[in-house]
């Protein structure tokens, strides 16, 4: 009898702890919707285009594995969005960075990129996954902040020796407000066969509404400096365990899921459930509501917080910033105006988003 107890506890044990393994995290699927009017690479993030897509955030430290940073020291997110016509993606990096430090140029013998502040994309176009070191199974573009706003390169591996893939990004801006960077800039999705030099326009697939490909986003953090870079820190929009958390640079089947959708980003799809609701710091009431709310909001972080408020099928109602400087934040929601149904209230703080569903 107590062989049989044991054992039920030890099948218990590992379906709980497969069940752990198997459950979706945030950043795990990135959705990038449609757009038809391409923005213009200034660095300012003004373009309606970047409306109809949602902040991802970059809240998993890689190395040193699991460490918690301050929002002051580091806080990233980023949006996507991809055209048909020009058969590009975008990207919108909000980077908070203490010290930035840049100045890399590129060079075959300088395989040191990864040392600076630079922002890296992981991206599998088949979503095959496998090793992609030395071939181009799969892209991590490290993209360099150059030595001004315009100058940049994006450097990867191919054949053991060093690449500048810088013209699969034809545009580029960065933006310095602060020690808050904007980075803006188009990309290229090229497939496992290019090889370095040939005619890009060879290997471009057609980006296509549900095509996906694997994804991740990252950050190498340095607080040196140029003369004596070092990577302290490497943060990223996609969980990994602490085995995996040094392998995206080589090995494409520990990526995420990037998802080209037709219209505006689907909060509901692209979070999972159990985000909707992180008890003691995100509540709406009364719930449902009849025309005004009241957002309440309780933890350490203080600084500027953006309220959005999604419709069911994920298109913006409304979106404002406010200052939070103390631990509890209140604000009144007013859906006065809204139609009756499913809205979910989004609310990023620092390097952290909180969710909460509304029904009218």
């Amino acid at each position: 009898m107590k062989k049989h107890i044991l054992l039920i506890i030890s099948i218990l044990a590992f379906f709980a702890q497969q069940s752990t393994i198997a459950s979706p995290k945030l950043g795990d699927t990135i959705q990038s919707p449609r757009i038809i009017q391409v923005p213009i690479i200034d660095g300012l993030s003004t373009d309606a285009c970047w409306d109809s897509a949602t902040w991802n955030t970059m809240p998993y430290v890689w190395i040193p594995y699991g460490q918690v940073m301050t929002a002051a020291d580091f806080t990233g997110r980023f949006k996507t969005v991809w055209n048909e016509e020009k058969n590009l993606m975008y990207f919108l990096f909000e980077i908070t960075d203490d010290k930035f430090v840049n100045g890399y140029i590129f060079s075959a013998s300088n395989g040191n990129y990864w040392m600076y502040d630079v922002v890296e994309i992981f991206i599998d176009e088949d979503k095959s996954g496998g090793t992609h070191e030395t071939t181009n199974n799969a892209f991590a573009y490290h993209i360099t902040g150059g030595n001004n706003a315009t100058d940049y390169d994006a450097a990867d591996m191919y054949n053991t020796i060093k690449v500048n893939y810088k013209d699969h990004f034809p545009e580029f801006k960065r933006v310095k407000n602060g020690n808050v960077y904007t980075w803006e800039f188009s990309m290229v999705v090229v497939n496992k066969d290019y090889t370095p030099n040939s005619i890009i326009d060879n290997f471009r697939p057609k980006l296509t509404v549900n095509k996906k490909m694997g994804f991740a986003a990252a950050y190498c953090d340095d607080d040196q400096s140029s003369a004596a870079p070092q990577r302290d820190n490497f943060i990223a929009s996609k969980y990994q365990t602490q085995a995996n958390s040094n392998e995206s640079y080589k090995n494409a089947s520990v990526f995420g899921l990037l998802e080209l959708v037709e219209g505006p980003t689907t909060i509901a799809n692209s979070i999972p459930e159990n985000d909707f609701t992180k008890t003691g710091k995100l509540e709406v009431s009364p719930n449902p509501i009849r025309d005004i709310a009241e957002l309440s909001f309780n933890n350490n972080y203080k600084g500027l917080v953006e309220i959005v408020v999604y419709n069911a099928i994920g298109q913006v109602v409304s979106k404002n910033n406010f200052i939070k400087n103390q631990s509890e934040f209140k604000q009144q929601l007013n859906f006065t105006t809204n139609t009756s149904g499913l809205y979910i209230v989004s609310m990023q703080a620092g390097n952290e988003k909180f969710l909460a569903k509304v029904l009218k």
